[in-house]
């Protein structure tokens, strides 16, 4: 965009805009602006009219021509439309992704402000670049997440150990009894067997229970929020700190009717799951019979939050510690054992979630902290229910395929389902593909969705154009090291799923739904 010296109507603003021209004179007059070291924008009806040196060079951008003619506002912040951009960036605080002339993203902070510029109106956007500080944030909170998860490391051990010891106690013995008891069958073996037997079960559920729990608290940053049962995440983090809990008190659970709210639900794992951490840590160890963890959950209707608080019968704090325990790397642990990151994190977390977290506590007395975050509105309030009807029973035994590179999974599963149903097992997508050419006869596929080399992503994709009528019948399994993409393919596609280690009665019922809704169909 050329300045000369000379008063004229602005001539680069890109035809049919609506732009109301703005005397160049004018903004030639803002060359001074060039001198400073953070952005600045003067826009107008989604044009640009003005940009100094150090926006050029934060967007990428070797001249004014370069970023005023080719662009408007809209394409480089990202928004529908100029008018919604502008009302993004009146809120205070706002942080937005400006595209680069390479394409990349960068984090800026914006600042806008309505001003008259030769006789016109026109919007001047102030423009700092924190692409390095949002990098940074994101790394201190994955850092305190990995220490979180580093103090829980002890007690999901201990919890692990614990029923993993005698799963394997009782397989041991399930291999040793077998062989005598085939030879020599009495009614006492028999019943050990069972025994040992439904004692295994029990001991994998407890890990695979575990399992779940960590997997809450792991999901990488960014997720998008959803619905949320806080007493579900509740107890998922009760379950983390539970053995380490159990050396210090008692875990007491007052959990009255509350409402869902709309939240990530790995960010609020995170948060509920420092604070327990903090309050166990806050108790000495040595007078369990005297000391607890209170976790109590209400609705407040007046101010339409639900408020979850978190008590412990601890040390407490004294007022300048308290005054500071949200300062970031301040911390009253050892060296080595905490980052200071972790009640910062929890603040910026809720925070974001659209509530507040607030803290009572006296030296000796214990503390309470006290998150609250807005409830979800009532027309988001809904439950998921199942979309099937009861029907009578499938004339014939349902038919299946499975697919998964899992060669012993596929084993076992036909072991345990073959009785009732007709299976057939495919190792990889490439099997599955060539097995459906010749026959398509299946009331249920359920498909891995993250096999090597073709993933189940890309089967489901290749059956879809294929075969449509089949990958409706699908049903993901999935072992939850999901990546983004997967997550997000998953939430777009109204199919059912399993997560592994899945309980087979849960698989026999959705396969037996999936051969009534076929039958139903058919008839």
């Amino acid at each position: 965009m050329s300045r000369p010296s000379e008063d004229k109507e602005l001539s680069t603003v890109p035809p049919g805009s609506g732009t109301v021209p703005i005397a160049i004179g004018e903004v030639d007059r803002l060359r001074v602006l060039d001198q400073l070291s953070g952005g600045i924008a003067v826009c107008h009806a989604d044009a640009f009219l003005y940009v100094n040196e150090a926006l050029l060079k934060m967007l990428g951008y070797e001249s004014q021509d370069a970023l005023a003619n080719v662009h408007r506002v809209s394409e480089i912040v990202g928004t529908p439309s100029f008018d919604a951009w502008a009302e993004e960036s009146s809120r205070e605080g706002s942080q937005q992704s400006w595209r680069r002339a390479d394409g990349v993203c960068v984090r800026v902070d914006v600042t806008l402000t309505l001003m008259t510029i030769g006789g016109q109106r026109a919007r001047v956007a102030l423009v700092r670049d924190v692409t390095a500080a949002w990098h940074a944030q994101a790394q201190r909170q994955q850092t305190e997440r990995l220490a979180t998860v580093g103090s829980l490391a002890a007690g999901v051990a201990h919890q692990l150990n614990n029923p993993l010891a005698y799963v394997v106690a009782n397989l041991d013995f399930l291999t040793e009894a077998l062989p005598a008891f085939l030879r020599e069958t009495t009614a006492g073996g028999l019943d050990d067997l069972l025994e040992a037997m439904a004692d295994a079960r029990e001991g994998a559920e407890r890990v695979a229970r575990i399992v779940r729990d960590l997997h809450a608290f792991s999901r990488v940053e960014d997720e998008p929020r959803e619905l949320v049962d806080v007493h579900t995440l509740l107890d998922s983090a009760c379950a983390l700190v539970d053995g380490e809990l159990k050396e210090r008190g008692k875990l007491i659970k007052v959990y009255e009717q509350v409402s869902p709210v709309e939240a990530s639900p790995s960010r609020l794992a995170q948060v509920f799951s420092n604070l327990l951490v903090n309050a166990v840590q806050a108790i000495p160890e040595g007078a369990a019979s005297r000391n607890e963890v209170t976790v109590h959950t209400f609705n407040d209707d007046r101010e339409g939050m639900v408020v979850i608080e978190i008590r412990d019968t601890g040390v407490g704090m004294s007022p300048a510690v308290k005054a500071r325990i949200f300062d970031p790397f301040y911390t009253l642990k050892p060296s080595g054992e905490g980052t200071g990151l972790g009640l910062t994190a929890c603040l910026a977390i809720v925070h974001g979630q659209g509530g507040r977290i607030l803290v009572d506590s006296d030296e000796g007395r214990g503390s309470t902290f006290r998150v609250q975050l807005p409830a979800a509105a009532a027309t988001r309030r809904r439950n998921v229910v199942s979309g099937f009807a009861p029907k009578p029973a499938a004339a014939r035994p349902p038919r299946i395929l499975i697919v998964d590179d899992e060669v012993t999974l596929l084993a076992s599963l036909k072991r345990a389902l073959s009785r009732e149903m007709d299976v057939v097992l495919a190792e990889s997508a490439a099997e599955t593909l060539e097995l459906l050419e010749k026959d398509q006869r299946f009331d249920a596929i359920l498909c891995d969705i993250m096999m090597p080399d073709v993933t189940g992503i890309d089967l489901f994709e290749q059956i879809a154009k294929t075969h449509p009528e089949l990958a409706e019948r699908f049903v993901f399994m999935t072992a939850g090291a999901a990546t983004p993409g997967v997550r997000q393919f998953l939430d777009g596609v109204a199919l059912p799923r399993l997560h592994k280690p899945f309980d087979l009665g849960e698989l026999r019922r959705l396969v037996q739904l999936r051969a009534e809704a076929e039958a139903g169909g058919d008839r």
